[in-house]
């Protein structure tokens, strides 16, 4: 269940957790595929608010997401990716919130991970905080 995987000169591993078969050692394909959208919503996030001359200090995202394994397992007619799918996405800015909609419509109709689920019929919820304090940390989950 585990997988090498290179990328151009870059190499990380994926797993199962051992519920499954895997060693638990690495993510799963799909939190690879989770994390992917956080990492690519936020490269856009900066170049949309360098584009605008809006200033960033801190930018945080969180991908919630749940799939029915029924899918996976081939025990039910489900589609095996995700069914729900939640966005957190927190920016820290001294910019006012009412100069942040054109930002955000931007963002949002740029990145590709993000598409990439709408176009696959994956139901997105994205929620947007702005604020000028600093959020607290965002504690990882297992």
């Amino acid at each position: 269940m585990t997988t090498e995987v290179q990328v151009r000169k870059f190499s990380f591993r994926t797993d199962e957790p051992i519920a499954v078969g895997g060693t638990n050692q690495a993510p799963t394909p799909m939190e690879v595929v989770a994390g992917a959208v956080n990492g690519c919503i936020t490269v856009v996030i900066e170049t949309v608010a360098k584009e605008l001359g809006i200033r960033l200090e801190q930018v945080e995202t969180e991908s919630i997401a749940f799939m029915d394994s029924r899918g996976f397992h081939g025990t039910a007619e489900v589609s095996p990716h995700f069914h729900e799918y939640t966005l957190r996405i927190l920016v820290v800015t001294p910019e006012p919130k009412a100069s942040l909609a054109g930002f955000r419509t931007q963002v949002e109709k740029r990145c590709p991970a993000l598409n990439l689920l709408r176009d696959a019929g994956v139901p997105v919820d994205l929620l947007w905080e702005f604020s000028v304090e600093p959020f607290p940390a965002v504690e990882a989950s297992e």
